[in-house]
């Protein structure tokens, strides 16, 4: 079994550098999306230097 003692985030972190790059982003956000609660939590993210950080929890209707 392969065991790494590689947290979620820096994972997270790394995928998302990794596929804002190949596409050009700014920015590459992972959300989870509650219609019930009308919120949009950004769970893991990354950003390029000099962007604002995004990772916090949206309301939909703003």
């Amino acid at each position: 079994m392969f065991e790494s003692n590689i947290s979620l985030d820096e994972i997270m972190t790394s995928v998302g550098a990794k596929l804002g790059d190949h596409l050009a982003m700014n920015s590459c956000l992972f959300c989870e999306v509650d219609e019930d609660a009308d919120t949009i939590t950004t769970s893991y993210g990354w950003t390029r230097a000099g962007e604002p950080n995004l990772v916090r929890t949206f309301k939909t209707s703003e």
